[in-house]
């Protein structure tokens, strides 16, 4: 896994508001918490509001696009980028259908430490 110290948001400028990073936060055997330690522009307008800094678990249904992060729990034990595609419900009540990639980082010894997410969306 790549270290996110090597994350380089500017050469990605261009769709880097279409993306969001999770922190991770270990949470007991095989778990974690995970927050919003960035939220792109793109993001929030298709969640309908900012949850930069809010902690959430991948079995939440207490957020927008819970459905999104559903799967980092597997990133703990199987490191490997993830695609995803379906649809939510806003806090604007607008179905919104979703295309997205999630990319783990962490340390040379496979510990997870952030994971790096991009959405394409459109809402109806």
């Amino acid at each position: 896994m790549p270290e996110i110290a090597w994350l380089n948001a500017s050469a990605i400028d261009d769709i880097w508001m279409h993306c969001f990073k999770l922190k991770v936060e270990p949470s007991g055997i095989d778990k974690a918490l995970y927050y919003y330690d960035y939220m792109g522009s793109e993001i929030v307008q298709a969640y309908g509001k900012n949850l930069t800094g809010q902690t959430i678990h991948a079995a939440s249904k207490a957020f927008p696009g819970a459905r999104i992060v559903s799967k980092v729990d597997s990133l703990l034990t199987n490191p490997v980028p993830l695609n995803e595609e379906g649809s939510f419900v806003n806090t604007q009540s607008k179905v919104v259908k979703f295309r997205s990639c999630i990319v783990p980082f962490g340390t040379e010894e496979n510990k997870l430490t952030h994971i790096i997410g991009g959405v394409s969306w459109k809402a109806f």
